[in-house]
């Protein structure tokens, strides 16, 4: 059983975060509740994400006047180049340097993850551009395409747990989705980061309405999603980015938090992963 204070910081968090849940209950204006609570939800997320990874909400945009619709979230690497301020915190993020978007929700509707399909069209027809620093330089992605994972989180859940599999699978990046209070209790379900070939989903289910396993593992793959998708996009060679992968050492950060990544990472390091 994991057990740190980092852990129980975060455990801490959740049960605050599930008591303004129960707090909004006392609001009857549909609207004004569904606003708190997707408040509640971006607050939640931008606490526990790495600060170098600070989200912002507004629009992805590439240089050929591609523009996503307006996204609730999108996490980025602002070591590479600058965002747009429009308004507060609503921001022009260029398409190279974004690296997850996150749809927050106070119940998830079917009609949802059609919208997210719209914002995943959108991003999938972007593209980037660079310049090689030698003509004889081998580069990736020569179709100019970043990764830009997506992840949905809400409260309740209209939608089946084999429709939101399938909507994992049908992300083709890194995606995952997150319910903090579903019948049984919390559900999570995510692309497993370290194992990416061939690609590996896991479904978690609390095992009571109190059990934080499934909301801390799903933070601890989009934090793991973040570092991934920041390496994968970046302006390195196939080769320099290869070296990287084998070579660099990976803080495990996930594993404070939850008993299923540290499940998980033993298991990838005994070389069962697949």
């Amino acid at each position: 059983m994991v057990n740190n204070r980092v852990r129980e910081v975060f455990v801490a968090r959740i049960k605050g975060l599930m008591a303004q849940y129960e707090e909004s209950k006392a609001i009857d204006h549909g609207p004004t509740v569904g606003a708190m609570r997707e408040g509640y939800l971006r607050r939640f997320i931008r606490e526990l994400m790495p600060p170098k990874f600070a989200p912002v909400s507004g629009f992805i945009a590439d240089m050929k006047n591609n523009t996503s619709p307006q996204l609730d979230m999108i996490f980025l690497d602002r070591s590479e180049l600058p965002t747009v301020a429009l308004l507060d915190d609503i921001e022009i993020v260029p398409f190279e340097i974004a690296l997850l978007t996150a749809e927050v929700k106070s119940t998830l509707r079917t009609q949802d993850l059609e919208q997210t399909r719209t914002q995943r069209d959108a991003i999938l027809s972007m593209e980037s551009d660079f310049m090689l620093s030698s003509p004889y330089s081998t580069r990736k992605r020569i179709d100019g395409r970043n990764k830009v994972g997506m992840m949905l989180l809400a409260f309740e859940c209209e939608v089946a747990e084999e429709r939101l599999e399938q909507w994992v699978r049908e992300m083709h990046d890194p995606a995952g989705v997150c319910i903090l209070s579903g019948d049984k209790g919390p559900l999570s379900i995510f692309d497993e980061v370290i194992t990416q070939t061939p690609r590996e989903i896991t479904t978690l289910r609390a095992s009571d309405s109190n059990d934080p396993e499934p909301v801390l593992a799903f933070v601890g793959a989009m934090y793991r999603s973040l570092y991934y998708l920041q390496l994968f996009n970046s302006t390195a060679t196939d080769q320099e980015l290869q070296r990287t992968w084998d070579s660099h050492a990976l803080w495990l950060w996930e594993c404070y938090l939850s008993e299923h990544h540290v499940k998980h990472v033993s298991k990838f390091r005994q070389g069962d992963s697949h």
